[in-house]
């Protein structure tokens, strides 16, 4: 599965529309319209890049787009090492060149990956799973039941709803968890986890985000997950300028691997079904989809407008993609149904 921002969109649906006498607490009831108020803000946060982006043109206005987006790529990847460079030049002109370039390069990106942790952790968002309490379980359990088969999500979003929505809330019987697998696990420290490859492989669900997340952080020059409530202070995210993603991808070690990984998942995988992504903005990946998609398999569409999905995609599928609408898709039960619909038994086709 591919999955982008239209996702969000119809959870917050979702969620507004859920009936009152589904709800085991008045303050669901009262909340329902600020927790899919909330989502959309989250799901709005990534437009914040383009302001950002159009004020540093601006201000270095003899510089290409092209340019600038290396520079600011290149100033992260610089911040990501600065501890190590701290001994060599000493704190003061260290402190000299972060102040060169935090007006833009840093404090702006640094606020805007903040802000979704804010979202995150105010009570609306906290209550998202109440929402949906049984999406994990169900997921897991088809999957599970399903022998041979395996959910491989890649997301282009840099938020955690899906990352929520697919953790198991506690309760006695069940123990609190992620139910997919994103490769970091690898305790650095308190407040980070490190990136093992290998445990990604033959996991039954996987989710990963491709152009990563606002959770996500380089020190030294190496991507680790933030944990807890640390600020972030080189988060990474990729973001503007779509000829560039590749590049941008091809330069971190974990978004690079999550990529290799669609390539081989394309070519093997019996489907591949794009939800709420309009893939406009995805050059590189219709690429490794005209490349490696498995000739066999089955292209599924689906958001408010399936149609202009396929259009953007049919030049580099060259067959005809089944085009679903989510308009009706108004509870839990129905997305869950939707789901086991996508993940259905190898071979067995989607009409």
């Amino acid at each position: 599965m591919l999955i982008g921002n239209g996702f969000n969109n119809l959870v917050a649906n979702i969620i507004r529309l859920t009936p009152d006498e589904w709800l085991n607490s008045r303050t669901l009831r009262d909340n329902k319209q600020a927790t899919a108020d909330n989502i959309i803000s989250i799901t709005k946060l990534w437009e914040e890049f383009d302001i950002v982006f159009k004020e540093m043109a601006k201000e270095m206005n003899a510089l290409s787009h092209e340019e600038l987006i290396k520079m600011i790529y290149a100033v992260i990847n610089l911040f990501s090492s600065l501890e190590g460079f701290a001994e060599a030049l000493g704190k003061d002109k260290i402190e000299e060149i972060r102040n060169l370039f935090s007006k833009f390069l840093i404090d702006k990106i640094i606020g805007i990956a903040e802000r979704f942790k804010e979202h995150e952790n105010i009570d609306e968002y906290k209550s998202l799973k109440k929402y949906l309490p049984t999406f994990a379980i169900e997921i897991d359990k088809h999957i599970s039941s399903n022998k041979g088969t395996s959910l491989n999500i890649y997301t282009t979003n840099y938020d955690g709803v899906l990352d929520t929505l697919l953790t198991k809330p506690r309760t006695e019987e069940l123990k609190h968890g992620f139910i997919g697998a994103d490769g970091f696990t690898k305790l650095i420290s308190n407040n980070h986890l490190g990136f093992v490859a290998h445990h990604l492989d033959n996991k039954p669900i996987t989710l990963l985000h491709l152009d990563g997340s606002y959770k996500f952080t380089k020190k030294y020059g190496t991507t680790y997950k933030i944990r807890g409530l640390a600020t972030n202070y080189e988060p990474v995210m990729v973001f503007n300028n779509p000829d560039m993603k590749e590049s941008i991808v091809r330069s971190d070690n974990v978004l690079s691997y999550y990529f290799d990984k669609l390539k081989e998942d394309l070519s093997k995988s019996d489907r591949l079904v794009i939800i709420g992504n309009s893939m406009r903005t995805e050059p590189h990946i219709k690429k490794l989809i005209q490349l490696y998609l498995n000739k066999d398999a089955q292209v599924i569409v689906c958001s408010r407008n399936p149609n202009d999905i396929h259009n953007e995609i049919k030049p580099y599928t060259k067959r005809q993609a089944l085009e679903l609408k989510t308009d009706d898709i108004s509870n839990e039960y129905m997305l869950i149904e939707f789901f086991k619909q996508m993940i259905a038994i190898p071979d067995q086709k989607v009409s």
